[in-house]
């Protein structure tokens, strides 16, 4: 999932720039960047989860075929 943590540098012209930095882009840009890091950590769950299941039915299909 490195695809999501990208570098968000965006050149602009003059005018543009100042008025990003009057709407704080700055936090804009640390705002997406913990979304980015929150899917992370939500896919990174859902992994652990599915390993969790698969080993789960695992033991299931041992248990009624062994």
């Amino acid at each position: 999932m490195d695809c999501l943590k990208m570098d968000t540098t965006i050149i602009l012209p003059q005018k543009q720039r100042k008025l990003l930095g009057f709407l704080g882009y700055g936090q804009l840009r640390k705002k997406l960047q913990n979304k980015a890091e929150v899917v992370n950590e939500i896919d990174g769950s859902i992994a652990k989860a599915a390993e969790f299941m698969n080993g789960t039915l695992n033991m299931v299909n041992w248990r009624f075929t062994g």
